[in-house]
């Protein structure tokens, strides 16, 4: 599963199918959903910290020189 969600300025939440590509825009059927559902956004904040950290090349590099 991949995760398409773009949060701004920890508030606005926007989130869906959409492909963030000329096509999805004029030829796709996507859907986007755009809140700032104070319920919604932290938990999608607190899920792209996850993903930072777990897909930070630094990090990877730090482990690898520990193996």
């Amino acid at each position: 599963m991949h995760h398409k969600f773009l949060i701004i300025d920890d508030r606005i939440l926007i989130t869906g199918s959409f492909n963030w590509t000329r096509q999805a825009i004029v030829g796709n059927n996507e859907n986007l959903i755009v809140t700032t559902n104070p319920k919604l956004v932290p938990l999608y904040q607190s899920e792209f910290e996850k993903l930072w950290i777990k897909f930070d090349p630094k990090q990877k590099a730090v482990s690898l020189e520990h193996t």
